[in-house]
């Protein structure tokens, strides 16, 4: 798990072509906006964007010239990645391009529409944090739309140097609202690879010391949400380590046994 968490950031925050982003194409923002319709969100010309995970720019490149707003903040992990936005969107003073991470977010306004795609699934070990610090950055009145998948437990797909988080629902709603936020709508995106759960959130008012002791159960949440993804994980290993032995002659399994220096 350490070894796959260290791929991930070094993945993500290192240089990568554009396509390796969206599942080795080139997509627009299409199918995001359309979700985004349907759903029932707009954005207005006062108000503030924070798009997390900006990757090259698609969304922003589609939701432009269908809406206007007062500032577009770009939060992308990726330093290579930002100059490219910088340098691409110089021209444009709306748009602001922040190098953070989400879990560690930190805008000099709040923002009245939030915007993430293809992004809240690959945040490791969950997106509980990120969620939190969404909340302490929306206005009261914003929403924050973002996909996510859905399955029917948690687990979390480990590959070469990429991330995938599964989320049993009532986990996810769990993590939204300990974070003060509420699910307002849901929806699907229909991307070239299948559909994505799409969640709109509002913003609930609780006090600071709710929100502390929120943060506090968050975390012991989120912890057993790990624990319970590793304990499947040996019981998936365990599965197919029974299925090669029970293939295997017991004098193979014994001399592997003898390798490993593990009892048979």
């Amino acid at each position: 798990m350490a070894s796959s968490s260290r791929n991930w950031y070094k993945r993500w925050s290192t240089k990568e072509e554009r396509e390796g982003l969206t599942w080795g194409m080139v997509i627009d923002g299409t199918q995001f906006y359309e979700a985004f319709l349907k759903i029932g969100c707009k954005i207005d010309e006062t108000d503030i964007v924070c798009e997390v995970g900006s990757g090259y720019g698609r969304i922003f490149d589609t939701f432009s010239r269908k809406f206007s707003f007062r500032r577009w903040y770009m939060m992308e992990i990726n330093p290579e990645r930002c100059e490219r936005l910088r340098q691409k969107y110089k021209n444009d003073s709306r748009v602001v391009v922040l190098c953070q991470n989400v879990d560690f977010l930190e805008l000099p306004e709040k923002f009245d529409v939030g915007i993430s795609t293809l992004t809240f699934k690959h945040l490791y070990p969950d997106c509980s944090t990120a969620l939190f610090n969404v909340s302490r950055y929306m206005n009261k009145g914003g929403f924050f739309v973002f996909d996510i998948i859905i399955s029917d437990k948690d687990r979390i797909a480990f590959e070469e140097a990429n991330i995938i988080n599964y989320y049993a629902k009532d986990t996810l709603k769990e993590f939204i609202n300990l974070a003060g936020l509420v699910i307002e709508e849901e929806g699907v995106v229909d991307y070239p690879v299948g559909p994505r759960n799409l969640y709109r959130l509002g913003k609930r008012t609780l006090s600071t010391s709710i929100l502390k002791r929120n943060e506090l159960n968050r975390k012991i949440i989120s912890l057993q949400r790990q624990c319970y993804v590793l304990e499947d994980q040996i019981v998936r290993f365990y599965n197919v380590f029974k299925g090669i032995r029970e293939s295997l002659p017991d004098w193979v399994m014994r001399r592997i046994m003898r390798v490993l220096q593990i009892s048979w």
